[in-house]
């Protein structure tokens, strides 16, 4: 099952010039702009995340088939056996994304019997940090760094979230949850995103009510938003009675009132 997920979302990325550092169980290091250097490496990366989120859609659909009916001949009993076990336990298949940009040291690192192509620095971590921080905003799968954001133009439909931040970093950054290429977004989908933007921006204004009253007419128009109702839980739960998340209440985050950031607490 792992080599069936990780040949299809490999090579998307590779199709997208990208470059696949390593496998870390079953998960993909992968990087864009080294070792050959290409000036649009941000959109490349957020042009193959999404079309890893359709690809993953696609095999859901495809494990769900195949497993309710015999074998082809061409299949591998195991990968069978594994496809028929997931739907068993009513299980799928689900991505998160973490994406950022910056310097980063790219290059031939280890020892002298054994080295490997990868790279290092706080921007790699920082895009570590962003694929988890995906479980704390229960996004649909893609997180990108502020520094990502102001690389790809307007080419995609992504909507603002947070200043955060993050362990061991103390700058804050922007949040921004990629959504779709925007060539291929709907008009109401390109609504709905222009609503959200107003409820943040209420948000952020600390006008609590009137965010309140905008996301949950955006989670009215799509249940499945959870996103939404993430942020309605946080109004209804700590800003709307004048008090904030703190490290004790497990929210996950800690609110800092003074300079409207949100502090990440998972490592």
């Amino acid at each position: 099952l792992l080599n069936f997920y990780l040949t299809k979302m490999s090579d998307i990325i590779i199709d997208e010039k990208g470059t696949v550092d390593k496998y870390e169980g079953d998960a993909i290091v992968a990087l864009v702009g080294a070792p050959v250097a290409m000036p649009d490496h941000a959109v490349h990366a957020c042009a193959a995340a999404i079309k890893m989120k359709k690809a993953e859609q696609v095999m859901n659909q495809d494990i769900i088939r195949y497993s309710q009916n015999p074998k082809p001949s061409w299949m591998e009993e195991a990968l069978y056996s594994a496809f028929k076990t997931l739907v068993a336990n009513s299980k799928t298949i689900f991505t998160r994304i973490g994406i950022n940009s910056g310097e980063m040291i790219a290059g031939y690192f280890g020892s002298e019997k054994k080295k490997n192509y990868t790279m290092m620095g706080n921007n790699v971590n920082l895009a570590s940090r962003l694929e988890g921080v995906n479980k704390q905003y229960h996004t649909n799968g893609i997180l990108i760094s502020q520094s990502t954001k102001e690389l790809i133009g307007d080419r995609f439909v992504v909507r603002s979230l947070d200043r955060v931040r993050v362990v061991n970093i103390n700058t804050p950054i922007g949040l921004y949850e990629l959504i779709e290429e925007k060539s291929l977004a709907s008009p109401e989908l390109l609504d709905y995103m222009q609503n959200w933007e107003s409820a943040m921006a209420e948000f952020s204004n600390k006008n609590y009510t009137k965010a309140k009253e905008l996301l949950s007419s955006l989670a009215k128009k799509n249940s499945n938003d959870n996103v939404a109702k993430y942020y309605i839980h946080l109004l209804d739960d700590y800003f709307l009675k004048g008090t904030f998340p703190k490290e004790a209440d497990g929210e996950g985050v800690e609110f800092n009132p003074d300079d409207g950031v949100f502090k990440l607490l998972q490592k």
